[in-house]
């Protein structure tokens, strides 16, 4: 008895490295990096007490948001690119609607409420825009906070 070799119909061919070429794997979002900064006003003095808000440039995943310390320090991470940075009051502290940056007047007792120009209330119009976060991340953002 004579072994003829094996062979494929190619039809059945194509088909086997079709299913083969679609299996690649999904490109995963870039690695988290931290952005490390500082919030001050005209005169330098820091701004704290507010919610900083980085958002992406099309195609990254949502925005990304830090709390401003009392000394205006905050942290956040993100992934690399560039981004319009926004302010909004903190709403538990503030009260009022945080998308217009809480502009509830406080309770008594409470702190008072930091003043936030309205155009760092808003991704159109903020001045920080395209702002740099490298691979590498940052640590030395100073956002200073005027009209």
């Amino acid at each position: 008895m004579t072994r003829r070799p094996f062979f494929l119909p190619s039809c059945l061919l194509v088909a086997l490295l079709g299913i083969g070429a679609g299996c690649t794997p999904r490109p995963t979002e870039p690695a988290m990096v931290p952005v490390r900064g500082k919030i001050v006003d005209a005169r330098k003095k820091p701004v704290g007490g507010i919610i900083v808000r980085f958002w992406p440039s099309p195609g990254h995943a949502a925005s990304r948001d830090g709390v401003a310390q009392t000394d205006g320090a905050f942290e956040l991470t993100c992934v690399p690119g560039k981004y319009e940075v926004t302010l909004m009051h903190i709403p538990g502290q503030h009260g009022g609607d945080p998308a217009t940056g809480g502009t509830a007047t406080p309770d008594k007792g409470k702190a008072p409420r930091t003043s936030i120009p309205a155009s760092f209330l808003d991704a159109a119009k903020t001045p920080w825009r395209g702002i740099d976060v490298p691979a590498e991340g940052r640590t030395d953002l100073e956002l200073v906070l005027g009209d």
